[in-house]
């Protein structure tokens, strides 16, 4: 029973390190790199919205959230979700600084993942390294996360962050 009360936790904590201010201010350019896609397959349950598509992998556990979804297994974790209406591209990019600035995260960039501008940060909250990428679809905020020690390398949460397909 701790051990749930843990994970419900944990979880939780993910969650508000993912939230972000949409305050309004002065910003500088940012760089802009292209990240490169990689076709990944891997075997899972496919999760569906009214704004994307997903592979939830085996072994993976899913929370429903407003907007989206978060899929976790121990301290590895990818959240999506589509929240909000009239946002405009600099929104996202005060949402990638704020998130940078508040948990002393990387320099913000842009970048362009599936066919969409996003602003990409790089940080560690609550003791768990974590990407996040902001950018607006069809006015709605676009917020995805992927945590946990080796996330960008870890061939299953980089194949469910491949496999989101926006409709």
């Amino acid at each position: 029973m701790k051990k749930k009360w843990f994970v419900v936790l944990l979880i939780l904590l993910l969650c508000f390190s993912f939230v972000s201010c949409d305050k309004d201010k002065d910003t500088e350019e940012t760089n802009t790199t292209k990240v490169q896609e990689k076709e990944t397959t891997i075997k899972g349950e496919k999760f569906e919205t009214d704004d994307f598509t997903m592979i939830i992998a085996d072994g993976f556990s899913k929370l429903e959230i407003d907007g989206g979804v978060q899929a976790y297994k121990s301290n590895d974790m990818i959240e999506i979700w589509l929240r909000g209406f009239n946002n405009t591209e600099n929104d996202a990019k005060n949402g990638a600084e704020n998130l940078s600035k508040t948990y002393k995260g990387t320099e913000v960039q842009k970048t362009n993942l599936f066919g969409l501008d996003f602003y990409q940060t790089t940080f560690e909250a609550f003791g768990n390294p974590q990407t996040v990428y902001v950018g607006i679809k069809d006015g709605k905020k676009v917020q995805i996360g992927v945590a946990g020690k080796g996330h960008e390398t870890n061939e299953i949460l980089q194949g469910m962050f491949k496999s989101i397909s926006f409709k």
